[in-house]
């Protein structure tokens, strides 16, 4: 309920095609194409717009929302590929740091 009360009147009055599109980090998205809450046309033109130094859309063909619940098998295989092509993560979450 945070987010819902503090948070989200900013979302619904952003514009994040004007407002975020400039990354320094790599930027992934993750979604299903059957997703009716977030249109994953709109989702594919938010992402052409984005500029960072490293940029992927991870399509899920049988997945609506919730493609970590949908395809799990798959949403791993794209995570595990992330962190592989990130090493700095890996460093960053080993608990030596």
């Amino acid at each position: 309920m945070f987010s819902l009360n503090h948070v989200f009147h900013n979302v619904l009055n952003d514009n994040l095609c004007e407002s975020s599109v400039h990354f320094n980090i790599p930027v992934y998205i993750v979604h299903g194409k059957y997703d009716y809450q977030v249109s994953y046309v709109l989702a594919h033109e938010y992402f052409d717009k984005i500029e960072a130094p490293a940029k992927t859309f991870f399509s899920f063909e049988n997945s609506a929302h919730s493609p970590n619940l949908e395809e799990p098998e798959k949403f791993l295989q794209i995570m595990h590929h992330i962190t592989l092509m990130n090493p700095r993560i890996i460093r960053n979450l080993s608990p030596m740091n």
